[in-house]
């Protein structure tokens, strides 16, 4: 997500970052909290189905959102600064990209 935050809002990335972040934070908790008694309800189908439909209708926006022509792509390049690296060249992403995968001992 960071990346096409900065590709789309190349001037306020801080901003709609953590916008971006705050609203998975939330929806993942609302999610979570309300999964257990949609399953107690109406059992583990149904629960499914209730977090499926969102899901979907996500990917159909995002696929007609990739696609060729879907949404005119700008540059995010600021004036004054240097072109950014690809995400798998640079160092950061391979560090954060090894711990987050690393299963810590508990």
């Amino acid at each position: 997500m960071p990346a096409v935050v900065k590709d789309h809002f190349a001037r306020r990335t801080g901003l709609f970052t953590g916008l971006t972040m705050t609203l998975m934070a939330l929806f993942g908790a609302l999610a979570a909290g309300a999964a257990v008694p949609l399953c107690a309800a109406a059992g583990w189908q149904f629960a499914l189905a209730v977090w499926a439909v969102p899901a979907a209708l996500a990917a159909m926006v995002w696929g007609l959102l990739a696609a060729p022509g879907g949404v005119p792509r700008r540059p995010a390049r600021i004036a004054g600064r240097p072109p950014r690296r690809r995400e798998w060249q640079a160092d950061r992403c391979w560090t954060s990209a090894t711990a987050g995968g690393c299963p810590w001992p508990s």
